[in-house]
């Protein structure tokens, strides 16, 4: 069941096509956002042209909608389901990202921009096909139920 939910989630992540707003985007998201649910923005980040040695950077924002505080969690994690072309991460792509604030509670209808860096080793071999991770933002509701939202990072070697 949790499985399903995570999945649902993450659909409608991709549907709503939040889109990107740092590296590569379209339009504005904002008139998507709601105030009383938990979001985070953007939904989607597509990094172009990667090389050895290169540091990205791109902030995502995490919105709590609920009545209560929570604690947020954020990290890096491999795709439970790749986008159609996309490979899953290199080995070791997990040690390349770095996240200012991993772990924080929000109160009700406060968000937090968090700045995450991406930077690939000098000495790194890279895929040559296009490849996808995804940054995690969980949370407990109800003192039972875990939840998560995803920031699905695609790398674009093409």
């Amino acid at each position: 069941m949790k499985k399903k939910v995570v999945f649902l989630v993450l659909l409608f992540l991709v549907l709503v096509g939040m889109g990107s707003s740092l590296i590569k985007g379209s339009g504005d998201s904002s008139v998507l956002i709601s105030n009383d649910i938990t979001w985070i923005s953007p939904g989607i980040v597509e990094i172009e042209r990667l090389l050895p040695g290169s540091e990205v950077e791109f902030s995502l924002t995490v919105h709590s909608g609920d009545i209560d505080s929570k604690w947020f969690t954020v990290s890096y994690s491999k795709p439970v389901i790749l986008r159609e072309e996309y490979l899953s991460p290199p080995l070791g792509a997990g040690d390349w990202i770095s996240i200012d604030e991993s772990s924080f509670i929000l109160g009700p209808g406060e968000s937090r921009d968090l700045l995450i860096t991406f930077k690939v080793p000098k000495d790194t071999k890279l895929p040559t096909s296009s490849w996808e991770f995804w940054v995690t933002v969980r949370w407990t509701q109800s003192n039972t139920v875990n939840t998560e939202l995803s920031c699905r990072v695609l790398i674009n070697v093409r």
